[in-house]
């Protein structure tokens, strides 16, 4: 057994092992809204039961039985994932998500059986659900912590040590993943197309999951929310059915190692043409549930170029991760160095492990700057934002640090006039803006204790963090923001932890 299958021995066993109604409560609390870093700290499951029954269920209409769904429409919040392209992420009517959750767990071993059961040579390193080693049976306490560190274990450590045995590696990954998802290939993927199209009365949870997806979206049966920890487990039901389908498609006359971490692929080759087959073979494979494969990033390299990041590698002699004191010198240069290899190797994690090692693992701050140093830092970390959206909470948060070591007035006035300003024109254009301008929100209202006015702001997010209530959906069956959240120093850092650990 080499060590990706033990990987996958490893999960299996851990995963039979948790409780559906601990997932149950986990999904509800910790996985309602999407990742830490999409929204600040306010927006926080207070309370949210797992009812004893679902708010919607088949009803008896004469001769046939429906699932009556009262249709929604998600709120979604988007940010640029690049200079042509936007990412959103999407918050689901609670009631719709409670009920995700509830047919779910209702019939948890079906999904676990979906995600790790059956043959395949396709090993995945995204299981949806936390898992923990050191307290096997309970989930773990991360939203998405695991995923990133299996996913780092996988692509630098798994993965190389199996390579001297191959000499070509495949990458490639499904194009526009979540959005192109065909709500009725989660039936598909749970039962197969014939029982899933003949199940007229909604016995089957595959097709029940299938409404509730689609209701949640204004009845699009086309694209499922990103964010959300029950898309996870969507996503990875079809991507599990579909490892299956490839393993049986290939057969066993083609010696390679295959690994998937949610949507990206990463498969090891004795040739190019062994490679190509096993290509063709997957694109076949997505095909049959309405998805296919991003051309841009496929790519077949020779070994061992591909085994390592390339950002990784340009990085690694400017890490400053084993440095406890970091003069302005030292980041400054770094951070220059930065910007450079993220424009050779732009939308990658390098920004974020810049970030993530100027602070140590109780979150205080590794910088040591004078004043005026602290002001020209500032000044960089503002040109940092532009290159990568998902990196402005994490930059706040080293703003929110560099505030608590300099008190000096004339210091804490330049940021706070520096942060209004940016707030102020940002604002202009909200929704083309609005990732920035509810952090920025959060920001003056609970770090810089500013009175903010806002007629005219359209944002439900935003809204809420200014009158401190919620305004995203106002539900009245869970509580679902936190009006009475705590904050204490460098409390950004701490809220976007399990994110910036790279």
């Amino acid at each position: 057994m080499n060590v990706i299958e033990k990987h996958l021995s490893a999960t299996k066993r851990l995963a039979v092992m948790q409780n559906p109604q601990e997932i149950g409560n986990w999904l509800l609390s910790r996985g309602y809204y999407p990742e830490q870093y999409v929204l600040p700290p306010p927006f926080e499951v207070v309370d949210f039961p797992l009812e004893k029954k679902p708010f919607f269920k088949t009803v008896a209409r004469k001769n046939r039985t429906t699932f009556e769904v009262t249709p929604s429409e998600m709120i979604k919040l988007s940010f640029p994932k690049s200079n042509l392209a936007v990412r959103s992420f999407s918050v689901i009517e609670p009631k719709i998500y409670h009920d995700i959750v509830w047919y779910m767990v209702n019939e948890w071993p079906l999904i676990l059986r979906s995600i790790i059961g059956g043959k395949r040579r396709i090993i995945p390193y995204s299981f949806p659900v936390p898992l923990d080693k050191s307290r096997p049976g309970q989930v773990g306490g991360l939203r998405s912590g695991r995923m990133i560190y299996e996913f780092l274990q996988m692509a630098e450590n798994d993965l190389v040590a199996e390579a001297y045995n191959y000499r070509v590696m495949l990458i490639t990954d499904i194009s526009n993943f979540y959005p192109s998802i065909y709500t009725h290939s989660i039936a598909w993927a749970l039962h197969g197309k014939n029982q899933a199209r003949g199940d007229k009365n909604y016995l089957l949870l595959g097709n029940k999951l299938d409404k509730l997806v689609q209701y949640a979206n204004d009845r699009c049966t086309n694209g499922i929310a990103i964010g959300p920890a029950v898309s996870d487990i969507i996503a990875e039901i079809i991507s599990s059915a579909i490892d299956r389908d490839l393993t049986k498609a290939v057969g066993d006359n083609i010696d390679f190692i295959a690994v998937r971490f949610k949507d990206d692929y990463r498969i090891l080759a004795k040739s190019e043409d062994d490679a190509k087959k096993i290509l063709h073979h997957l694109q076949k494979c997505l095909f049959e549930y309405n998805l296919s494969l991003n051309d841009k990033k496929t790519e077949i390299r020779d070994i061992p170029e591909g085994l390592y990041r390339e950002w990784a590698v340009a990085y690694q002699d400017l890490s400053l991760r084993m440095e406890m004191n970091i003069d302005y010198r030292k980041f400054e240069r770094n951070i220059l160095a930065v910007m450079q290899i993220d424009a050779e190797y732009p939308g990658t994690g390098i920004i974020d492990r810049f970030l993530s090692e100027l602070h140590s693992n109780d979150y205080s701050l590794k910088c040591s700057f004078s004043t005026d140093e602290a002001r020209k830092a500032f000044s960089l970390l503002m040109l940092l934002r532009q290159r990568r959206a998902k990196s402005f909470p994490h930059i706040l948060g080293m703003v929110e640090a560099l505030l608590h070591e300099h008190s000096e007035p004339s210091f804490q006035t330049y940021i706070a006039e520096s942060i209004v300003s940016l707030w102020e024109s940002l604002i202009e254009k909200e929704e083309d803006n609005e990732y920035e301008v509810v952090w920025l929100t959060y920001f003056l209202k609970w770090v810089l204790g500013y009175s903010i006015n806002i007629p005219g702001v359209n944002s439900p997010f935003v809204r809420s963090i200014v009158r401190n209530k919620d305004l995203v959906f106002e539900s009245n069956i869970a509580e679902i923001f936190n009006k009475n959240i705590f904050v204490d120093s460098n409390h950004i850092w701490k809220h976007i932890s399990p994110f910036i650990r790279l």
